[in-house]
C-alpha cells in the first residue's frame, strides 16, 4: 500500500487554469416534422436496397448517414451464444411521445433468436432490419411476452477506419440520454442477495486510434425507474476485450493508448458502439429510447477512482439512482467507498461539503445502506457501483420538469493495495489549492425531464372475491396527468368503487360477471377497464376424498397430525414455525428449506393427490412451484433432484392462501412426504398444511379453506 506520508516523492502537476466548456451538441435526433425519414441537422435517413454512407451490408438495413462521412447504424449479432451474445430483430425509428428536446432516436425490437432446450436455435417475430418492414399496427395487435435474450446495439463510425470523430477533439466527457423499459427492473430484486454485482446495463464500447483493432467497455449499471437516465462516459476504461494487463486489472484514464490523458483519449476515437444490456430478456416487441447526445470538456475531476457516472430519476417517488466504475478489482483488497452529495447549483471541490447529504442511501448490500450519504462497492472483484438516491423531504418540493440538480462524488476510500503512481499525483486547482488526483470530486448534471407516458391501466387482476367475505382492492392508473378518477361502468353485486379507485364491499351474489370502469385524468383523457371475474361461495372450494394430513401451527407441539399413518414432523434448520406453518427464516435460500411429515407408512395410487396449502405474508405476489418428494429426507441436494418432482405453479396475492397439487402416476408405497417451497424468500411464504386426496377416501372426506 502507498503510504500517504510518502506521496510528495511523487511528481506534483501544477495544472495551467483551463476554462470549463459548455456542453456541445454531438447529435441532436430533432428529426424534421419529427419523423426519422426526413433527417434532422446534416444527417439523412437511408432505408433498405440504398447505402450512400458505405455501411457494412447496409443495403439489407436502415441507418442513418451524416456530415464528414459518419453513419448510425443497429448492429445485428449473428453469434447467438450467451458469451458472444445474442441477435434481436428490430430498426431505428423516431419518437416524439418519449424525448428530451423534440424528438428522440428509437429502437423497436421485433423478435429474434432464442435457446431451445435441445441446444439448437429457434426463431420468432418478424425479421424487421428497417421501418418498412412491418406494419406498426402488428405491434399493437401482437402482444407477446416471449422474453429474447439479444439485444440491438447501435454502431456510429466515421468515414474509413483511422478517421476521428470531430465532435471529440479535446473533450472528456461522452452524455446519452436514455429511457429503458419501465418496470423492466424490480428495484426490491436489484441487490446483493440477488445477484453478485450490479449489471452491466447501458454500455460505451469505444475503438481508440482504429476501428480495426480492439476496444475499450465502459459500463452503466442506473436501472429504469421510469424516467430518463443520463450516463457521462468519460476517458477512464474499466476494460479491453484484448485483456487488461495491469495489476487489478486497473487502467488509468487514457487506456493503453494515452495514460493519464483524458482528451487525447477522445480525439482519437475512430468508432464507438452503444450497447443496450437493459433490453437483454425483454418481450418481442420492445422500446429504448436515446436522445441528446453531447460532449465536454471538465477539468478538476477524479479521473482515476470514479469513472463513468450515471443518474436516472422515478418521477413517482422523486428516487434518484446512481451508478459509476471505480478503478481497481481483485479478490480481496479491492474495497471502495464513496460520499455523495447534491445541490440545486454547480458543485465544485471547493464547496463540495458545502452541499447536501441525501436523507438515505440504498446500497446494492442493502445491510449497507445509510443516512451518510456513502456509497459502497458491493464486490471486490468488480468495477461498477449502484446506489438508490432518496434527496431531502424539503428538497423534493423543488423537483419539478426540467429542474436541474448536480450531484458530486468523492472517493473516501482505504484501500489495503499498492495503487497505480497516478492515483496521487498532485494537482493545483486554481485559487483553491492542492490535491490529490483522487482526492477530486467527480460532477453530473441532471435535468427532470418529464416523460409523458398514456393514461393506462396499471391493475392486473382482480383479487379472489366469496360471498359474505368483505373485498378491498384498489385500482391502479399510470401515465396521463394526475389526479385520476375512476367511475365505475358494471361492478359485482355487493361493491361500490370509490373516486379514487376503492373497490370494497361484501359481494352478495355468487356469478360470473363483467367488472368494468372508466379512468379519467386531469387533461380530460378516459379509458375503460373490463375484467371478467367470478364471485366464488365457501363450498366452491371444498375438495372431495381429501383429508388434512397435518395442520401446522406455532411449533411442533402445537401443529395437528390428523392422519394416523404420520405421526413426526421436521423442518430444515433454516425452516421454522410462525403462528399458521413453517417458512424459511434464516436467510432466503431456496435449497435451504423443507418440511417433511414422517410415519409407518402409507399407499397412493395414479391419480391420487399430495396438495399442499399456502399462504402469502408479504406485500409482493409470489409466483412459485413447490416441490414434493416421498422418498428423500431432508434439503434438496444435487444428487437426488431426481427423486423430487415440481407441484402445479401457483400465484399467491399479498395476504392469499392457495393450493398446490402433485398427482400421481403409477402406484407408490412410502413412509415420508417432503416439501420445498422452492422459493427465495425470508417469512413472507407459508406452508400451512399437507393434504392427500385419494380415490380410496369416502365422498363425505372433504378439505374445506380456512376463511
Amino acid at each position: 500500500m502507498s503510504n500517504p506520508a510518502s506521496i510528495a516523492a511523487f511528481l506534483a502537476f501544477f495544472v495551467t487554469p483551463v476554462c470549463f466548456s459548455a456542453p456541445d451538441e454531438f447529435i441532436s435526433f430533432n428529426f424534421e416534422n419529427n419523423k426519422i425519414e426526413n433527417g434532422f441537422d446534416e444527417w439523412f435517413y437511408s432505408g433498405r436496397g440504398e447505402n450512400p454512407c458505405g455501411v457494412y451490408n447496409g443495403e439489407s438495413q436502415s441507418k442513418l448517414c451524416g456530415p464528414y462521412g459518419q453513419k448510425i447504424y443497429a448492429y445485428y449479432s449473428t453469434y447467438n451464444t450467451y458469451h458472444m451474445g445474442w441477435g434481436r430483430y428490430g430498426y431505428i425509428d423516431s419518437s416524439s411521445s418519449f424525448a428530451v428536446r423534440n424528438s428522440s432516436l428509437k429502437v423497436q425490437t421485433t423478435g429474434g433468436p432464442r435457446p431451445n432446450p435441445n441446444g439448437t436455435v429457434i426463431y420468432s417475430g418478424h425479421p424487421a432490419r428497417a421501418k418498412s418492414d412491418i406494419d406498426s399496427d402488428t405491434i399493437l395487435s401482437s402482444p407477446s411476452q416471449e422474453l429474447f435474450p439479444g439485444d440491438i446495439p447501435l454502431y456510429f463510425k466515421t468515414q474509413s477506419n483511422t478517421t476521428r470523430f470531430e465532435q471529440l477533439q479535446g473533450k472528456n466527457r461522452f452524455n446519452v440520454w436514455v429511457l429503458m423499459p419501465r418496470d423492466s427492473v424490480d428495484i426490491t430484486q436489484y441487490r446483493k442477495s440477488k445477484k453478485q454485482r450490479p449489471d452491466q446495463r447501458i454500455s460505451w464500447y469505444p475503438f481508440i486510434n482504429t476501428s480495426t483493432s480492439s476496444h475499450y467497455y465502459h459500463h452503466s449499471s442506473n436501472i429504469p425507474l421510469g424516467g430518463w437516465t443520463k450516463i457521462q462516459f468519460d476517458a477512464h476504461p474499466t476494460h479491453n476485450n484484448s485483456g487488461s494487463k495491469n495489476r487489478y486489472s486497473a487502467f488509468s484514464t487514457g487506456g493503453y493508448q494515452y495514460p493519464g490523458d483524458d482528451r487525447a483519449y477522445f480525439s482519437n476515437i475512430t468508432t464507438f458502439a452503444l450497447r443496450f444490456k437493459a433490453m437483454i430478456n425483454q418481450p418481442m416487441f420492445s422500446t429504448y429510447f436515446v436522445d441528446e447526445i453531447t460532449t465536454e470538456y471538465k477539468p478538476y475531476e477524479n479521473e482515476e477512482t470514479i469513472n463513468n457516472v450515471g443518474i436516472g430519476y422515478d418521477p413517482e417517488t422523486h428516487l434518484f439512482d446512481v451508478s459509476f466504475e471505480d478503478k481497481y478489482r481483485c479478490p480481496q483488497g479491492c474495497e471502495s467507498k464513496y460520499e455523495i452529495r447534491y445541490a440545486f447549483d454547480p458543485i465544485t471541490n471547493a464547496n463540495f461539503y458545502e452541499t447536501t447529504l441525501p436523507k438515505y442511501v440504498l446500497n446494492f448490500e442493502r445491510s449497507r445502506s445509510n443516512s451518510e450519504g456513502i456509497v459502497y462497492k458491493p464486490n471486490s472483484g468488480y468495477n461498477l457501483l449502484w446506489a438508490g438516491i432518496e434527496i431531502q423531504d424539503e428538497d423534493k418540493l423543488r423537483l419539478q420538469d426540467y429542474t436541474k440538480l448536480y450531484f458530486a462524488i468523492k472517493d473516501i476510500s482505504n484501500r489495503t493495495l499498492d495503487q497505480q503512481p497516478i492515483d496521487f499525483e498532485k494537482v493545483q486547482l486554481p485559487g483553491v489549492g492542492i490535491f490529490k488526483r483522487t482526492e477530486l470530486i467527480k460532477t453530473i448534471e441532471y435535468e427532470i425531464i418529464p416523460v409523458n407516458y398514456p393514461l393506462q391501466n396499471e391493475t392486473s387482476n382482480i383479487n379472489e372475491m366469496v360471498v359474505g367475505h368483505y373485498f378491498e382492492q384498489v385500482m391502479q392508473a399510470f401515465g396521463g396527468r394526475k389526479p385520476y378518477v375512476f367511475e365505475a361502468i358494471s361492478l359485482p353485486e355487493g361493491l361500490t368503487l370509490s373516486a379514487d379507485g376503492l373497490l370494497s364491499g361484501t359481494p352478495t351474489l355468487k356469478q360470473a360477471t363483467e367488472l368494468s370502469y372508466l379512468i379519467h385524468d386531469e387533461e380530460n383523457k378516459t379509458i375503460s377497464t373490463v375484467f371478467n371475474v367470478e364471485v366464488f361461495e365457501e363450498e366452491d372450494f371444498d375438495v372431495v376424498q381429501c383429508g388434512d394430513i397435518v395442520d401446522l401451527k406455532h411449533s411442533i407441539d402445537e401443529s395437528i397430525i390428523n392422519d394416523s399413518r404420520f405421526n413426526g414432523i421436521e423442518t430444515d434448520k433454516y425452516t421454522s414455525f410462525v403462528n399458521t406453518g413453517t417458512t424459511i427464516v434464516i436467510g432466503s435460500n431456496k435449497q435451504y428449506d423443507f418440511t417433511s411429515i414422517t410415519g409407518s407408512g402409507y399407499d397412493l395410487w395414479p391419480g391420487d393427490k399430495i396438495r399442499t396449502e399456502w399462504s402469502n405474508h408479504g406485500n409482493k405476489a409470489i409466483n412459485f412451484q413447490p416441490n414434493i418428494s416421498v422418498t428423500q429426507s431432508g434439503r434438496i441436494i444435487y444428487s437426488d433432484q431426481s427423486q423430487w418432482f415440481k407441484s402445479t405453479e401457483i400465484e399467491l396475492l399479498p395476504g392469499a392462501t392457495a393450493s398446490s397439487e402433485w398427482v400421481v402416476e403409477y402406484p407408490l408405497s412410502a413412509y415420508l412426504i417432503n416439501v420445498n417451497s422452492n422459493f427465495a424468500n425470508n417469512k413472507s411464504l407459508v406452508l400451512n398444511k399437507i393434504q392427500l386426496v385419494e380415490n380410496a377416501r369416502p365422498l363425505t372426506d372433504i378439505c374445506r379453506r380456512e376463511f
